[in-house]
Parts: C-alpha cells; sequence; structure tokens
C-alpha cells in the first residue's frame, strides 16, 4: 500500500509540472523512443548509451510516462535516421485537448512526409488451411 501512495504521489507532481509547462506553451514535442528500430525478434534493446535496459517499459519510458499522467498524446513519423529508418515525433497536449495533438500530427505529416516503405518484389503467403 505504501508503495502504491508513493507511486501515486510521483505521477500527481509529475503531472502537476508537465501542467504547468502546458500553460506556457501549446503542446510538448519529444522523441517517441531514444533508439532506432531494431529486429522484429528483439523485444527491446539490452542497453541505451551504455545504460541497460532491464524490462520493457525502461526503454519505452518518454512514451509510458505521458500515458501514466493521462494527456492526449500521438506520436507521428517526423523523417528518417542516416540509416534511412523512420524516426517518430511525440506530441503531448494538455488534458482534452486531442484535435491539438491531431492537427499538429498532420501538420508534421504534410512537411515531414517519409512516404510508405518499399515492398519486396516477391510477396509469399500461404494460407492457414
Amino acid at each position: 500500500m505504501r508503495d502504491l501512495a508513493l507511486a501515486d504521489r510521483v505521477r500527481s507532481e509529475n503531472w502537476r509540472r508537465l501542467s504547468a509547462v502546458l500553460t506556457s506553451y501549446e503542446a510538448l514535442l519529444t522523441p517517441c523512443v531514444p533508439v532506432e528500430p531494431f529486429p522484429a525478434d528483439q523485444n527491446f534493446p539490452t542497453e541505451i548509451d551504455g545504460k541497460p535496459m532491464a524490462t520493457y517499459i525502461d526503454w519505452i519510458a518518454p512514451t509510458f510516462l505521458f500515458s501514466m499522467m493521462g494527456v492526449p498524446a500521438g506520436s507521428v513519423p517526423a523523417g528518417l535516421s542516416e540509416s534511412g529508418l523512420p524516426v517518430g515525433l511525440q506530441i503531448v497536449a494538455p488534458r482534452f485537448h486531442e484535435g491539438r495533438v491531431l492537427g499538429i500530427a498532420r501538420a508534421v505529416e504534410t512537411l515531414r512526409p517519409i512516404g510508405r516503405p518499399a515492398l519486396p518484389l516477391e510477396i509469399s503467403w500461404r494460407s492457414p488451411v
């Protein structure tokens, strides 16, 4: 019970800080995640910049924290890395401003289109029956 109370207090304090920022700014723009896309068979990165990632939540904390605070947030492709992989931008707005998130996302997609990935020349598909 004590751990839950502490976690709720920390979440509430973070929400108050974020709310204060969002009274001065219409939105907060952050990277979605701190790494480039990785192979699909890898559950999550084992380390980022030398820091070990013990759980799935560790590496997606920048996204997860905003979700825990109950504010609208969305992600949109915002360009390509040097290696040609998509980079996501996270858009966070004050509570009840989902339309603002969607409007900014549309603007980013319009200004920074990354296009669709190239399809392989041969697509092989088998029916499961």
